[in-house]
């Protein structure tokens, strides 16, 4: 038997009666709200390009190796000053601390 507790619901945002229509919502330019993810198309696909882009124009393994560890460097780097900002604003600690 699993001891795992069942998943919570994911919360519906209700829309207000302005939104665009689903038609909009089809043509990738209206973000999805999926519980408290928000999926938008017009996002993902340019992500989507500039990950091919990136593969293309670095053709050896090296090469892009030298790119992962730029990308995992920068991932990094933006997580801990987006973290310093969260800590400050929302936690509201004082800047020596924080």
């Amino acid at each position: 038997m699993s001891s795992h507790a069942p998943a919570p619901a994911a919360r519906t945002v209700p829309v207000p009666s302005s939104s665009p229509t689903s038609a909009t919502q089809r043509r990738g330019l209206a973000p999805l709200t999926l519980g408290a993810i928000i999926a938008s198309p017009a996002v993902n696909w340019a992500l989507l390009a500039a990950v091919m882009a990136a593969a293309m124009h670095f053709g050896g393994s090296s090469a892009r190796a030298c790119a992962y560890g730029i990308a995992v460097t920068l991932t990094m780097m933006i997580t801990t000053v987006l973290t310093y900002f969260v800590v400050r604003e929302s936690w509201r600690v004082p800047r020596p601390w924080a």
